[in-house]
């Protein structure tokens, strides 16, 4: 029974990636889902892999299934600010990308 609790609250309050083995091709792809998690001010655990380390963002990152495992009931006892959450997601925004992409090539 306590499980099914802890499952509903989790589902509730938490968006997370599943837990599975990342392929090759995973390392390289922008995590759209992210950014939208954390527009929404929730907090999110997911399976460590390159392309969210070199984010910096507020996700939880978990290197093995029982660093997911135990983050999930953490982040329910200590949730991050919802704040800070919705600052990573907008300062991830497509004109703050844009800007960054023409200072790049010089042309802004």
């Amino acid at each position: 029974m306590l499980d099914r609790v802890l499952q509903r609250q989790v589902v509730r309050k938490t968006l997370h990636r599943p837990i599975q083995e990342q392929p090759l091709l995973v390392n390289h792809i922008n995590p759209i889902k992210l950014y939208e998690y954390l527009a929404c001010g929730l907090p999110v655990v997911s399976m460590e892999w390159e392309e969210l380390r070199r984010l910096g963002s507020p996700a939880i990152l978990c290197r093995s299934r029982q660093d997911f495992i135990n983050a999930i009931p953490a982040i329910l006892e200590k949730p991050p600010a919802p704040e800070a959450a919705k600052r990573f997601a907008e300062s991830a925004g497509w004109g703050q990308r844009a800007s960054a992409l023409l200072a790049e090539l010089g042309l802004d």
